[in-house]
């Protein structure tokens, strides 16, 4: 079959980001292709985290308290390194000064994205981290992007003509926000089309095929609470009001201080989004599980400095379903069941995002 090289972030420390690697490769892997993932990291061993797992466990049992948010993040690493190679079906591991040396010509397309790939979060010279992301080590040709995202609102002065050069030399562009596509437009004059995030590409059934149940032992009736930033204690009123009016136990699986709790795979947040009652949180991905598993959800603004311009990739996922009112001041809805028009609209939009997937592997 013809290969792809998918270039996206590779975080072990996050859950979102493990499953929108696995759902784009599911679907071009769909599409007839054998998909190989690029990562610019030393191979993470196994090994290595198991024992330092291993030993931050012996250190926190004998009541070095202060040690549990860093066994928090082992354990949570390890079960992420177990998902990929469990999942993540072939990687390709090189350093940025590797890249333009190699020979790409078994390569029909380079993929990029999904998630905030075209962020520059390291603040690296704009020679390395850009200029990856947007593919530029291959023929102009063969570069696609798929639900990309740039996580602010205006382009830092600092990296200005790196984006205008690395959107420049898209062969197929799209964007996972409206607010991205605004923005590819006024710097370049091109057109971004807007597409879905690959987890909502797949179906419930599908995402039921790689669920998990924890080891844990979990509530009957739980509300799910899963915060990438601070909770206030207006957010904390709301969540306790909820679980008061519908009888629910609180299941808290993103505090540092609770190894037990916090250590959970990707496959396993899944498990636990698929049987809450209710799912409180600031997440993109959570919420979109929970509109696919159609769970109870509440919406809250991520508190977290640098944050403050993510919120449009929620909007976008809630205002075209008929679903603001799920954010946290804005109503008292929290069912995530569709109505028809609703339905259809989702639908119509996963069907745009995959022709335009396997429109753009298919240019000559």
């Amino acid at each position: 079959m013809p290969l792809i090289l998918l270039v996206t972030i590779e975080d072990n420390n996050n859950l979102g980001n493990r499953l929108q690697h696995y759902a784009t490769q599911k679907k071009i892997q769909s599409l007839g292709y054998t998909v190989d993932s690029l990562m610019i990291k030393r191979p993470v061993s196994l090994k290595r985290e198991l024992l330092k797992k291993f030993i931050l466990t012996i250190l926190v049992n004998i009541g070095f308290q202060r040690y549990r948010p860093s066994l928090s993040r082992s354990a949570r690493r390890t079960k992420n390194i177990i998902f990929n190679k469990r999942y993540i079906s072939r990687t390709l591991r090189m350093t940025y000064g590797q890249l333009k040396n190699n020979d790409w010509s078994d390569y029909k397309f380079a993929v990029t994205g999904s998630d905030q790939v075209w962020h520059n979060w390291h603040n690296r010279d704009i020679t390395d981290e850009l200029t990856y992301y947007y593919l530029q080590f291959i023929e102009k040709k063969k570069r696609v992007s798929y639900a990309p995202s740039f996580g602010f609102s205006s382009f830092p002065e600092e990296d200005l003509e790196a984006h205008r050069s690395g959107l420049m030399g898209m062969s197929a562009l799209s964007c996972r926000e409206h607010d991205g596509c605004k923005l590819i437009k006024e710097l370049t004059g091109r057109k971004a089309k807007k597409v879905l995030d690959p987890t909502l590409l797949l179906t419930q059934k599908e995402w039921e095929e790689i669920e998990s149940k924890p080891k844990f032992k979990s509530p009957e009736r739980f509300l799910l609470q899963f915060f990438l930033g601070d909770v206030k204690e207006e957010f904390q009123q709301e969540i306790k009001r909820i679980c008061d009016e519908r009888g629910l136990e609180i299941l808290n699986v993103n505090d540092k201080s609770d190894p037990t709790h916090f250590a959970i795979s990707p496959s396993e947040f899944v498990w636990l989004i698929h049987h809450a009652d209710t799912v409180c949180t600031d997440s993109f991905h959570a919420s979109a599980f929970s509109i696919t598993f159609e769970r109870r959800l509440r919406v809250f603004r991520r508190q977290q400095e640098g944050y403050g311009d993510m919120f449009g990739r929620l909007n976008d996922l809630l205002a075209p379903l008929g679903l603001s009112e799920l954010v946290f001041g804005k109503g008292s809805n929290i069912s995530t069941v569709l109505d028809d028009r609703s339905r259809a609209f989702l639908e119509s939009e996963r069907q745009f995002s995959l022709k335009y997937l396997k429109q753009s592997l298919t240019i000559q």
